[in-house]
């Protein structure tokens, strides 16, 4: 072997064993660790979600670059501490953003009123004192007007798209154009909501027909359109604040309500309502929330101060909180609480697709959506157009929607300046 070889494969050994020593010797990047206190309250009703509070915050995380320089937000969030809100809600789009930013976010999350209440949350976000909150749209009508159509509770429209995940890209393509804008003018930037949820309609006494509903009482919780509902039912509509219902069944103040299985599952109720009415065979809804208040927004000057990478650092983390929600809710909340449930006895009923119709066309329910139309019109809103919408996109394949959703994101992020 020439001595010009020699020198090269010695060079060649030299360089590999500096490849593996250097390889052996480097470790991954820590990630961001979550610490999560939670604390019972003492009146807390039994099977009632805990007060928890979060802090996300990045340990010994790398450097980060120089496109995202450290950021810290604190979040409120006036509703109470579902594990759902948590797990696909602030964690996945922490998680996202983290990943996108090198560990540069930090979010502390104060859950349950710990920070502002429900009536100042609102105001306290507009003026800073959270960066970013979650709260219901709904409960604000003046500067969300057009939050109000989403509480109109119809069991026939929901059938057009049984599955939970399209409605949640119904709603998110529908408070893209409609909502957002209004957050905008309060002075807040609307990042996402949860989109739309299942509500079943649970009873302490079975059902076959809608005549037996005469002289029922049935706890209310979203607002006039709900109570309506009950009304054209032929039930009372009493309102019953969440923590109390278990106890308002066993007392019989009420005979059930409406709300999703989840929360049903969350607050204790499940053992007490044992008959489960959905709005056909094969469901689990009675009707589908398909445009739920709840959302996350953004006090305006924090996002204005905030560079154009960073921006779009937190619409992904937006989108991926969505998703998170869309794919995750049913499999993770839903049916886990129909597990819990079946085990007190309880079963799935329904009401005659004839009563359904009749219920539906009947004088109370047959102009309910254009009457919250109008109401949204009268505020300030765009109530007529965004009705118009909603009926475009329920008769759109899911394929079609999705694609829509998907060109909505895409078309958020790459609008930042």
């Amino acid at each position: 072997m020439s001595k010009r070889a020699k020198i090269l494969g010695t060079t060649i050994s030299i360089l590999v064993i500096v490849t593996l020593v250097l390889t052996a010797c480097a470790k991954p990047a820590p990630a961001p660790t979550v610490t999560v206190t939670t604390t019972a309250t003492a009146t807390a009703p039994a099977g009632a979600a805990p007060t928890v509070t979060v802090t996300a915050t990045p340990t010994a995380a790398p450097p980060p670059t120089g496109k995202f320089s450290p950021v810290s937000l604190t979040h409120a969030s006036a509703l109470s501490s579902y594990s759902s809100n948590w797990g696909l809600g602030l964690k996945p789009f922490m998680d996202e953003v983290n990943r996108l930013t090198d560990n540069a976010l930090t979010v502390k999350v104060n859950m349950a009123g710990a920070l502002l209440g429900a009536k100042d949350i609102l105001d306290g976000t507009v003026s800073g004192v959270a960066d970013i909150s979650y709260f219901n749209g709904a409960e604000f009508p003046a500067q969300l007007p057009s939050m109000q159509l989403g509480s109109v509770a119809d069991p026939i429209l929901s059938v057009s798209h049984p599955d939970e995940a399209t409605w949640v890209m119904i709603a998110q393509l529908i408070a893209n154009e409609f909502v957002a804008p209004e957050y905008d003018k309060a002075g807040l930037k609307y990042l996402w909501g949860v989109g739309a949820s299942e509500n079943t309609l649970f009873l302490n006494k079975n059902v076959a027909t809608l005549d037996d509903f005469k002289g029922m009482k049935l706890r209310v919780w979203a607002g006039k359109y709900q109570a309506r509902l009950y009304e054209a039912m032929g039930a009372t509509a009493v309102p019953v604040v969440a923590a109390d219902w278990a106890d308002a069944i066993q007392k019989n103040l009420v005979n059930g309500g409406l709300t999703p299985l989840d929360v049903a599952n969350s607050f204790g109720i499940l053992p007490y309502t044992q008959f489960w009415m959905t709005n056909k065979k094969g469901s689990t809804s009675f009707y589908m929330a398909w445009l739920v208040g709840h959302g996350h927004a953004m006090n305006k000057k924090t996002w204005d101060s905030l560079t154009p990478d960073w921006k779009r650092a937190l619409l992904k983390g937006a989108k991926q909180a969505t998703t998170a929600w869309r794919l995750g809710h049913v499999s993770q909340f839903i049916e886990p609480a129909i597990v819990s449930g079946e085990k007190v006895g309880g079963k799935f009923i329904n009401l005659p697709e004839a009563d359904l119709q009749k219920l539906m066309k009947g004088p109370l329910m047959a102009s309910v959506w254009d009457d919250a139309a109008k109401e949204v019109d009268a505020a300030g809103g765009k109530g007529t157009a965004m009705l118009t919408r909603i009926r475009e996109l329920q008769v759109m394949p899911g394929a079609q929607i999705e694609f829509l959703f998907e060109q909505m994101w895409s078309k958020r992020i790459a609008d930042l300046k």
